[in-house]
């Protein structure tokens, strides 16, 4: 799992890349590690464009059920997604238990809802 791509299949960001740099255990729960890679644009919660999240703790189950295939394609955000994991741990931050594609939605509704006017 860790250092593999998949490939969203179904929903808002069918076809977008998904790439797990790490997998830990917190206490009772698995947590994976991921980046996604957009562009997400377009995307109705936003006007700007964000070409990837780089760091996206997800509970394994919700990263089991979020319909990945395995992708062939070669990528790794191994920076972005150190940096955002320290970022992560020390701020104590939580843990998507929704799909991905749900949780990378959710994170452009709160980026829409801080971005200036």
């Amino acid at each position: 799992m860790t250092g593999e791509t998949y490939a969203i299949q179904s929903g808002n960001f069918e076809g977008h890349r998904v790439w797990v740099g790490k997998v830990e255990r917190l206490g009772p729960r698995e947590v994976v590690h991921l980046s996604v890679e957009g562009p997400f644009l377009p995307y109705e919660a936003a006007d700007f464009y964000v070409p990837s999240f780089g760091h996206m703790p997800v509970d394994i189950e919700a990263f089991r059920n979020s319909d990945l295939a395995v992708s062939d394609a070669k990528w790794s955000a191994e920076k972005q997604l150190e940096e955002g994991y320290r970022e992560w741990n020390s701020a104590n931050g939580g843990v998507f238990t929704i799909l991905i594609s749900d949780a990378v939605a959710d994170a452009f509704d709160v980026m829409a809802q801080q971005a200036p006017r």
